[in-house]
């Protein structure tokens, strides 16, 4: 198990009869490996086994806040980035850059084996501004980011040889699913008798991964070894559980006695994977296969903007969330690959192979804006709801299936 944390503040009070500038730019990144593994050349002959990794969180934390008032001029600029893009993996077998050797683990248990990798990863961004002035302009720039491209992986190697009463390699359960949340928090206060303007772009993005699989990776060449196999007397689980969550919100308030401007980007994406599979390279004889992968994506921009001005105030608000991700869950070849000579071979006997892929996917964008002139009052706002997501269940090509029923669902 592992706890990685990083933070970043930056704070700032600035003030002046004239110009008030402040410049905050705290970035916070969260990188590294947590691993649990029996690697090559291990020859193992127990009672059971337990292979778990844990990364109980993985977070990161970047949060900026500054004051200025002034006499004539204030500006404020913030940039606010936290990134998380570690690694927690629990395998049996070579690493999943590289290709299965003939040192490949042998494992004799009398009951089960657990292959298990478990994350909460998450990056946060906050930033906030108080810009005031007397006479002239006050005036915030604001950018906070969040993006977590992390990975959790459980898997059990090609040419790995193992005798078991049981086999499950997981990442993430139905109670304990894999999380992953991005966020960013922004509130910005223009005021000023002269002119304001708050100018914001909240990101908040997932591109990871959850997966979980026998045989070889994705990308890497099958080893073609028929003398090793995985032989379990029972029945063989492979499960994918995630929840990820990308959310950005940004409130703001312009007030001046004569101009005032906001402008509001929010921008919430999740283009993740979470992916279960046999591959090829796999041998499993057993008396039954389940192969689930199960993906909640959230994705959620809000906007909250008032803008008041004696002469003018305009508002310009654009809200897009979005959600681009994948389900998968297969045997065989990837859908997007073409299949290697060396065959997946899944032999259940008169058992069942169930394969079930199922997506819920959300993107939800809210704009409330009020614009308020004794002048002119002016206002654009665009919501965009994106969902472009992948749910796929399917048996590929280059597998054997030996099986009494067999049922793909998604």
């Amino acid at each position: 198990t592992s706890d990685r944390i990083a933070n970043a503040e930056a704070g700032g009070i600035a003030g002046s009869l004239g110009l008030a500038a402040t410049v905050l730019l705290p970035s916070a990144d969260v990188a590294g490996t947590v691993r649990a593994y029996a690697g090559e050349g291990a020859d193992i002959n127990a009672a059971s086994l337990s292979v778990r990794a844990d990364g109980v969180q993985l977070r990161a934390l970047a949060e900026s806040f500054a004051v200025g008032f002034s006499g004539l001029t204030t500006v404020n600029i913030l940039q606010s980035d936290a990134d998380v893009t570690g690694e927690v993996a629990a395998f049996i077998g070579a690493g999943a850059g590289n290709a299965s050797t003939a040192s490949a683990p042998i494992v004799v248990v009398t009951g089960g084996v657990v292959v298990d990798a478990d994350a909460l990863m998450a990056a946060n961004a906050v930033a906030n501004s108080v810009a005031a002035s007397l006479l002239g302009l006050a005036v915030s720039a604001v950018r906070p980011t969040a993006e977590v491209s992390g990975r959790t992986l459980a898997y059990v190697r090609d040419r790995v040889d193992m005798t078991a009463g049981s086999l499950q390699v997981r990442a993430g359960t139905i109670a304990d699913r894999v999380v992953y949340q991005a966020e960013t928090r922004t509130f910005v206060a223009g005021l000023s008798l002269g002119s304001a303007g708050n100018f914001v772009q909240a990101d908040a993005k997932i591109s990871g991964l959850v997966d979980s699989f026998i045989g070889a990776p994705f990308g890497i060449a099958p080893a073609a070894d028929a003398t090793r196999s995985l032989d379990i007397s029972g029945v063989v689980d492979v499960d994918a559980w995630s929840g990820m969550d990308a959310t950005a919100t940004i409130d703001t308030i312009g007030v001046s006695g004569g101009l005032t401007v906001g402008a509001m980007l929010t921008t919430t994406d999740i283009s993740a994977i979470t992916r279960a599979a046999v591959n090829q390279g796999a041998r499993i004889n057993a008396q039954g296969l389940t192969v689930d992968a199960n993906g909640r994506y959230d994705s959620r921009s809000n906007t909250e903007s008032v803008n008041v001005g004696g002469l003018a105030a305009f508002a310009l608000a654009d809200a897009e969330a979005k959600v681009s991700g994948t389900v998968d869950a297969h045997v065989g070849a990837h859908a997007t690959t073409s299949p290697s000579a060396t065959l997946a071979v899944v032999n259940v006997g008169s058992g069942t192979v169930d394969v079930n892929a199922v997506g819920d996917m959300q993107a939800i964008p809210d704009i409330d804006s009020d614009t308020v002139s004794f002048g002119v009052a002016l206002s654009g706002l665009r919501l965009r709801a994106i969902v472009t997501g992948i749910v796929r269940g399917y048996v590929g090509e280059g597998v054997e299936i030996d099986a009494g029923a067999l049922n793909v669902n998604a």
